[in-house]
């Protein structure tokens, strides 16, 4: 398996105007392409939610990251012209990796912490960006990824999760148990022993997935 996670913001407008993106994006792309073995299986990870999973994601042009140029400063996750940029890039992502597993959204459900009205309208996004990739796209496993609380707030995270459940393949969670929400890293024998037990608490429909996960070698 090889995974591409792009976390580095959105080619906004380019995808908007369905136009070749920046240098810099183009041969970031076609080197990961090119560094793909034959038979081997592909995860492609992209986002619309910025790094710190708070607001819209910036631009990626010459740099990751950079700040949303003109008339896309303001805009939110709902937007129309968000939804079409999106929508095309996603395409385009899917159309030059033809990856096994494409993630649309990475650890989309810690944006409702941060903005719970900015998750409301990805929960819009969502539902009008993932019918039509399932459609396009019926043999590529289309999901989102999920970041794993502990089992103390899974009453919380069931309630944020729960809204776009209808809108992923797999139930992919991203881990690293270490980290909590307050506090100092945890150590291994803190960790809760039910920490993994609790997705089938959450969706015990779906089919699991692990997208991220570590522990720290201290």
């Amino acid at each position: 398996l090889i995974v591409h996670h792009l976390d580095g913001g959105v080619p906004w407008v380019e995808a908007f105007e369905g136009r070749p993106f920046a240098d810099e994006v183009e041969a970031n792309l076609a080197d990961r392409v090119k560094n793909v073995r034959p038979g081997q299986k592909v995860f492609v990870s992209a986002t619309p939610i910025d790094f710190d999973r708070k607001r819209l994601a910036g631009y990626w042009g010459a740099k990751e990251n950079m700040a949303r140029p003109g008339a896309w400063k303001d805009k939110g996750f709902d937007d129309p012209d968000v939804v079409t940029a999106y929508l095309n890039y996603c395409r385009g992502l899917i159309r030059r990796f033809a990856p096994d597993y494409f993630a649309y959204g990475i650890e989309v459900n810690l944006l409702a912490y941060n903005d719970p009205v900015g998750y409301a309208a990805f929960v819009s996004l969502a539902r009008r960006i993932y019918p039509v990739l399932k459609q396009e796209f019926p043999l590529t496993r289309i999901l989102l990824s999920f970041y794993l609380e502990p089992p103390t707030r899974i009453v919380e995270a069931k309630r944020h999760i729960d809204a776009l459940l209808p809108f992923t393949d797999l139930f992919a969670i991203s881990t690293y148990p270490y980290m909590v929400r307050e506090g100092p890293p945890q150590r291994l024998d803190q960790v809760p022993t039910d920490w993994f037990e609790q997705v089938r608490r959450i969706a015990p429909g779906k089919p699991f997935a692990i997208a991220e996960t570590g522990f720290i070698a201290e």
